[in-house]
């Protein structure tokens, strides 16, 4: 995610969550497989911590050759990611920083056995008296999403997500292209599909992220005609941006004060 890091440990108003590092694995994901990646000075995340910002290790990804074959997958690489990234003493690619848990961004349809993962993870967690654990899921804004869920024995219908971070872009079907009342109405299959969960939406920060992420609103629209209508939902969290940092910071320094 390249300047995310320098971007995120400079903003006192983020508070929720920063997603570092994207995993990707071969098929099937498994002990061993996770793909390491940090770019800039290990530091950033304990500065982050400081500030309050729960960093996650973002798992999955848009490439398809990742998922489990079984149950004891999921959970050796529970038992990994406890090991290399939070409170475990294996070989630690990010030396002694501790993260604040996972994020899930399963994207390939593949969906058995992640709420294994979650829950193991959440047992060694707890078995070791670790900091509070977050976990958080990302689906796409048709709900329900193929991946996550909240379809039976996938990963949303367990109550193991704290934060979900919808994603309202690259979904012509409910994403900014087809209007905001499109918008707020699959905004609100999520909240009342996962009523005890944080549901945030996640928004481009800037029309040029990338040149296949499509779907980008102008922030005086969303603040002005979007987000009045969404914070009133109950279990209403806050905003997700993807890559903050593609327009200087100017999208969440235009909204942060209002979400």
């Amino acid at each position: 995610m390249g300047t995310e890091k320098s971007f995120f440990s400079g903003q006192m108003r983020i508070g929720v969550a920063m997603i570092v590092l994207l995993v990707s694995a071969v098929n099937p994901i498994s002990a061993g497989q996770i793909a390491g990646y940090w770019g800039q000075d290990v530091s950033e995340i304990k500065s982050c911590q400081s500030r309050g910002i729960k960093v996650l290790l973002s798992l999955g990804g848009a490439t398809k050759n990742y998922g489990f074959n079984s149950a004891d997958e999921a959970r050796s690489l529970a038992q990994e990611i406890w090991d290399k990234y939070l409170g475990g003493n294996g070989n630690r690619p990010l030396g002694d920083a501790q993260l604040d848990g996972i994020d899930l961004d399963i994207e390939n349809g593949r969906s058995a056995f992640y709420p294994d993962l979650g829950g193991r993870l959440r047992e060694i967690a707890q078995n070791n008296n670790y900091k509070k654990l977050y976990i958080s899921a990302a689906p796409q804004c048709p709900f329900p999403d193929n991946s996550l869920g909240p379809q039976a024995g996938k990963f949303l219908s367990t109550t193991l997500a704290d934060f979900v971070f919808v994603q309202f872009y690259n979904n012509p079907g409910c994403d900014f292209r087809s209007g905001s009342d499109a918008v707020v109405k699959a905004y609100q299959q999520w909240t009342n599909g996962l009523p005890k969960a944080q549901v945030f939406m996640g928004l481009l920060a800037s029309s040029s992220t990338t040149s296949s992420d499509k779907g980008f609103v102008e922030s005086g629209a969303f603040k002005n005609s979007i987000l009045p209508k969404i914070k009133s939902i109950g279990n209403y969290g806050g905003v997700m941006l993807w890559k903050p940092s593609s327009d200087g910071g100017s999208y969440a320094t235009a909204i942060k004060s209002f979400v």
